[in-house]
């Protein structure tokens, strides 16, 4: 029995942060309100309406100060991603290996091709193109680009020296066992038979837990331990 779809909670959770702002706002109007019927009744005394008050605008600095630690989270983890193509970067100069064209495995290898592309600097810039592995083979309509015309493409192009091989990066946001990027490899492998190609594979991260990651990438930027993914559920492959 196929498992249940995972809700989305980053979607949860930004609607709650959306209410919560609001209701803080009303509350804020409302004790402006009241703080000012107060003050012209000359009723009660100041002290006892700021013990009332004090609890309600903590709670409404709260909500804000809350929504903007989520806000630094995401902005933390956007830096974190391109520290880690920065670094792969780095590695792929260490190695003399550059890209003429760079493979994201759809989803999450796609926004990493592209980020790869732009940190390598180079004019004009790597072309990148998406596989698409979520089928039962990647002999799929999505993936139906035409390797060899785009080898030809880029061979009768000026800078390009035909004495040496076409260099390919299959590359993905995370690796867990590493049989989609091997899959990936293969599959190019068999596209482009008879064309003199290297072809390496490369990861942001690797995720060792329940299932350890069997068949590493070339090229990687860190290695992470997980029994359980986000969510508090075992590992899919």
């Amino acid at each position: 029995m196929p498992k249940p779809p995972k809700p989305n909670r980053i979607g949860i959770l930004q609607s709650i942060d959306t209410w919560l702002k609001v209701v803080a706002l009303v509350v804020l109007v409302l004790e402006a309100f009241l703080l000012a019927v107060v003050a012209k009744s000359n009723t009660v005394e100041w002290y006892v309406v700021l013990l009332g008050v004090t609890p309600l605008i903590a709670i409404i600095v709260g909500v804000f100060l809350a929504s903007a630690r989520r806000t630094s989270s995401v902005t933390r983890e956007g830096y974190d991603i391109t520290a880690k193509v920065r670094f792969l970067t780095g590695r792929l100069a260490s190695t003399r290996f550059q890209p003429d064209l760079i493979i994201g495995l759809s989803r999450g290898g796609l926004v990493v091709a592209a980020r790869l592309s732009y940190e390598l600097g180079l004019y004009p810039p790597t072309p990148t193109i998406s596989l698409w592995p979520h089928s039962p083979s990647f002999d799929n309509p999505l993936n139906s680009f035409d390797l060899p015309k785009i080898y030809k493409m880029q061979r009768d192009g000026p800078d390009f020296d035909k004495r040496r091989a076409w260099n390919i990066l299959i590359i993905d946001d995370a690796c867990k066992s590493g049989r989609s990027l091997d899959f990936a490899r293969r599959h190019v492998e068999q596209k482009l038979s008879g064309i003199k190609t290297q072809i390496r594979t490369a990861a942001l991260e690797i995720e060792r837990g329940t299932y350890t990651t069997l068949i590493e990438p070339d090229f990687f930027a860190s290695a992470e331990i997980r029994s359980k993914d986000a969510w508090g559920d075992d590992e899919e492959p």
